[in-house]
Parts: structure tokens; sequence; C-alpha cells
């Protein structure tokens, strides 16, 4: 398949380019670092280079996925939401590209019954302040999104802590916090990345979000 995503040289982005060429994909990274790009991916892998807020139609209609990973500093936090509905604009009334949006883990739901969004127990850690905005965006995305109808697109949030590490097997679930056999709420990039590329290849999800976490 013709998979680009946006955002490539991000953790999530990167590992997302990574094993959709192990399984075989045509990848095509879309960053603003074009150096940062041609060094971790070579100077043989396709890239479109720029803001991908610049973007036009006639440089995506071809691939048949785009996986939007850009992540923006927390000031311009905003522009998570405005690449989303750039993207839902157009394509509106078709199928193809299929859009997947990398969601955060802020719009699960926690707690003992279940009974509120992670962002509400983020907003009481002081070591989160800074990244704020970005949660608080990532949740305004997400709700954009649920109600869109007439475009394939798919939001996927991954577990509360992301490392680097091997792939691991992975479960998924809805709209709740899922933790492993640890009681750990955790997922791997690499593991991230397979459980993509795995939906890309055999897709179960439509015009809907799941998340993903270890085992």
């Amino acid at each position: 398949m013709k998979i680009a995503v946006m955002g490539a040289t991000t953790l999530t982005g990167n590992a997302i380019m990574r094993q959709g060429t192990m399984t075989g994909n045509q990848m095509t990274a879309i960053d603003e670092d074009a150096d940062r790009a041609y060094q971790l991916f070579g100077q043989t892998t396709p890239l479109i280079a720029g803001d991908p807020m610049e973007l036009i139609k006639d440089q995506l209609a071809d691939f048949d996925v785009i996986v939007d990973a850009y992540l923006p500093t927390p000031e311009k936090a905003y522009r998570q939401v405005d690449l989303a509905t750039k993207l839902i604009a157009m394509f509106r009334e078709t199928h193809a590209p299929k859009l997947i949006f990398m969601l955060g883990a802020n719009s699960l739901l926690t707690g003992h019954r279940y009974e509120h969004l992670l962002l509400q127990d983020l907003r009481h850690v002081p070591l989160m302040k800074p990244y704020l905005p970005l949660f608080e965006e990532q949740l305004n995305e997400y709700l954009f999104l649920r109600d869109i109808k007439n475009v394939n697109w798919l939001g996927i949030s991954p577990a509360v802590d992301v490392y680097e590490g091997p792939v691991t097997p992975y479960q998924l679930g809805d709209n709740h916090v899922l933790r492993n056999s640890e009681g750990k709420a955790q997922i791997s990039y690499s593991t991230l990345a397979k459980a993509v590329i795995d939906e890309i290849e055999k897709p179960a999800h439509h015009t809907a979000r799941f998340t993903v976490a270890e085992e």
C-alpha cells in the first residue's frame, strides 16, 4: 500500500515509517524537517518536505492511507485541530485515502468506574502543565472527528505511557484506559506502530476511535 506519514520524524511517526517499510508497504515521509527525515530514513525514501498545512489535495490524493502523526509545539497546539479539519475538508465524500489520526490517551475514560477523562487527572500533575495545551487540543481533535460520517477516517489512542522498546503482544479497546497483565497502562512505540500497520493491512475499524495497549 502507498502510505504517507505526516510528522514522520516524531517518535510515533518514525516507528510507523519503519514498521510500514518492514512489512513491504510504500512509505512516504511528510515532515517540516527534511534533514532529519533523510537522516532517519535515508535519501531514497520519498519525502514531501514542508508545512503540512500548506499541502494541497493533488499531493495527497494518490495515497491509500495518510497517517497524521503531526505534533506541533505546545505554543501552537491548535495546529493539531487545524490539520485535522483541513484533511477532513479535503477528502469530504470520498472513500480514499483513508485518514488515520494519532490521538493522545487524554480523551480515554479512567477512574475506578471509568467516570472521567484522563485529561482531568493530568490537569493536576505539575510536570504535565507545559504539555496541557497539546492534551487539550488532542481532545478537541477527537471531539471534532467523532461526528464525521462522510470521510473514511480512523482515530487511534495509545496507552497512557508510551516508551521506546521492542514489539510485544497488544490488546485493543474502545474508549477506556487499558492496562497490561501487571496493571500498567503502557505500550512501546514499536508495538503502537505494529497495531497501526496491522489495522491498515486488515481494516477492522471505520469512522471510529480505538485504543491499543500491551497485554
